[in-house]
């Protein structure tokens, strides 16, 4: 019987090369998203967990919550603020990036 089917949620890590696949970005613009020096830097994309000594994964749930804010952040915006598709800063001025 597995966790789900005994009612408890079952936690998926997803490897890089599986969070490259399912979002369509490469290694660096993960990274990126990653680094507050880059300019694509993005506050709200999910950290990776340690996996062991030089090993890292993202949570699925991490992953699908981000995605889910940026069709948000597409579709009008997420409580009256936009987000700016290249920095994924965001902005309450009229749907307008910084």
């Amino acid at each position: 019987m597995t966790g789900e089917q005994r009612g408890q949620a079952v936690v998926r890590v997803l490897r890089l090369r599986q969070v490259t696949d399912r979002l369509g970005l490469g290694r660096s613009t993960i990274y990126d998203r990653m680094n507050p020096k880059s300019p694509r830097y993005d506050s709200s994309f999910p950290r990776p967990i340690s996996l062991g000594c030089s090993a890292v994964g993202w949570l699925e749930s991490d992953i699908c919550h981000w995605i889910d804010l940026r069709v948000a952040a597409t579709r009008g915006g997420v409580d009256g603020c936009s987000l700016n598709p290249d920095s994924g800063n965001f902005t309450a001025e009229r749907g307008r990036s910084k």
